[in-house]
């Protein structure tokens, strides 16, 4: 990971939202400031912005430890993890190293997964770790202000 020292100290990772798509919404992942990797959600049951610890989950889909975002209002099991389309999302976060905005799908989401699981895995277990979602900006204009 190219944004967390390795000494196990407290982790914020950073999702900025991109544009919303016809079925998902696309982002970014930063850890300290670094680009991690491409994100996706779906549209139609993304979570709302805001900040979230992360835990660890031993997740009976995927026969693993996977890393949950905690008190998710009105929402359980959501996780960051690996998967190509919209459709591999009921709410969750997928990861990815390449992305198409055209065709809404991110690749090589496996890889870029368990890349960052350890660096996740280490801080939750020692100093924590946490994940601030932001929405879109919007552009501001001065006819804004009238």
């Amino acid at each position: 990971m190219r944004g967390h020292s390795p000494l196990f100290s407290f982790m914020k990772l950073t999702l900025q939202r991109g544009q919303i798509g016809n079925v998902s919404i696309p982002g970014e992942l930063f850890c300290g400031g670094a680009h991690e990797c491409w994100t996706l959600e779906r549209k139609a049951v993304a979570i709302p912005a805001g900040t979230y610890q992360l835990g660890l989950y031993p997740s009976p889909h995927f026969s693993r430890l996977m890393p949950i975002l905690k008190d998710v209002l009105d929402r359980q099991d959501i996780l960051l993890h690996w998967g190509n389309y919209p459709a591999n999302s009921d709410g969750c976060i997928l990861l990815g190293s390449q992305r198409s905005l055209e065709i809404e799908e991110i690749y090589n989401t496996r890889a870029a997964f368990e890349e960052l699981f350890p660096v996740i895995q280490a801080a939750v277990n020692t100093e924590g770790a946490e994940i601030e979602i932001l929405d879109a900006q919007t552009t501001h204009t001065h006819e804004d202000d009238l």
